[in-house]
């Protein structure tokens, strides 16, 4: 039988793991700002809703 209880943390590669969070954020982010700016225009205080409120 195999557990992750006794799996040693070590041996994770965190930097990757953690760019790759970073990037994702990132990413997101960018999505949604430019959705807002170009495709779909929305005044501001329901654009900072939308953006504090995204499921990311």
């Amino acid at each position: 039988m195999v557990s992750l209880a006794n799996k040693s943390l070590q041996d994770l590669a965190w930097f990757e793991v953690f760019a790759t969070l970073v990037m994702a954020l990132l990413l997101c982010s960018a999505v949604i700002v430019l959705w807002q700016s170009l495709i779909r225009p929305v005044d501001m205080p329901s654009f900072t809703s939308v953006f504090q409120g995204s499921p990311v």
